[in-house]
């Protein structure tokens, strides 16, 4: 189903009689005879119908509706149109298509700014189940960057767990005499008389995850939204049309990621889960009180 450029003709075409009753449509149009003057519709239907060109008359399913300087109609392929009106064709076909895909994705930001609410409305249901988008972020970068305050030492094994994506942490024992000697008979080479157990997990790592930065809710929807929602429609060329266009069909994906990334929160910043991070530096409980003291008076988490 397609719809007209041309106001005119603003028609849909479901099917091929929508075509054939068209006002002065001619299902065997002479090119000899005739100078096209525009393209006025594209259709793309289920089943074949034949060339209106009386000369063709080849099936096809993708074609157009032409204009010609006496006023007739009639429907070509692509193909069809190229071999039989060349390059007068093809540049109709061109500008036609240009002006079709402009008047699409005018529709498609007219439609979405009508109906924006329900957009905004997944974000507060998001934000109503685990917190300010903003304020997770700021979390998020106070579990990343040194510069936020976070505890070194902790912030160090964090990181290093996030680089390995591995949440397991780990306790550096002795090895028994006989595990030593095992090493030793076994062939190995300068034996550590150490080894690393799993003693816990870090649950939600993925919050941390350089992909999983809540940065994109705000460069792709919420700075967006705020522009789009302003845009004067009418005022944009065809290459702006693309990029809002495009971009209006990223907005779901983003706020899906959005809210998959605040799930991931959730669980990073249980009680239960900070609490595991006394376990990353068992030598230096100063480093955790000073962590949790932090956690309580900047962001308001109780542990």
């Amino acid at each position: 189903m397609t719809m007209l450029v041309n106001e005119k003709y603003h028609v849909k075409i479901n099917d091929w009689q929508d075509i054939f009753t068209m006002n002065n449509y001619t299902d065997s149009l002479d090119p000899t005879k005739e100078k096209l003057k525009r393209v006025i519709n594209k259709y793309t239907l289920p089943t074949k119908g034949k060339c209106g060109l009386s000369n063709c008359g080849t099936a096809h399913n993708n074609g157009y509706i032409v204009e010609t300087d006496t006023g007739k109609l009639t429907n070509v392929g692509h193909i069809c149109g190229k071999n039989h009106f060349g390059v007068s064709f093809q540049t109709l076909e061109k500008n036609f298509n240009r002006e079709y895909r402009d008047r699409q994705a005018k529709e498609k930001i007219a439609s979405f700014k009508s109906n924006s609410n329900q957009y905004l409305e997944k974000v507060i249901a998001t934000e109503n189940t685990y917190g300010k988008i903003s304020h997770i972020h700021k979390l998020q970068q106070f579990f990343t960057h040194a510069s936020k305050g976070c505890p070194s030492s902790i912030l160090e094994m964090i990181k290093l767990m996030v680089k390995n994506r591995n949440p397991t942490i780990y306790k550096t024992i002795k090895l028994s005499k006989k595990e030593y000697e095992t090493l030793k008979t076994s062939g190995v080479k300068a034996p550590s008389r150490y080894k690393e157990i799993p003693i816990g997990t870090i649950d939600g790592l993925a919050f941390l995850y350089n992909e999983n930065n809540l940065r994109v809710y705000a460069e792709d929807f919420k700075n967006p939204l705020d522009e789009l929602l302003n845009l004067n429609i009418s005022s944009l060329s065809s290459s702006q049309l693309d990029r809002w266009s495009k971009k209006i069909g990223e907005f779901d994906r983003t706020i899906n990621q959005t809210h998959e990334i605040m799930i991931d929160s959730k669980i990073f910043l249980d009680r239960r889960n900070i609490l595991k991070f006394r376990k990353l530096i068992p030598d230096d409980d100063t480093q955790f009180i000073y962590l949790i003291k932090i956690l309580k008076d900047q962001f308001d988490i109780k542990n």
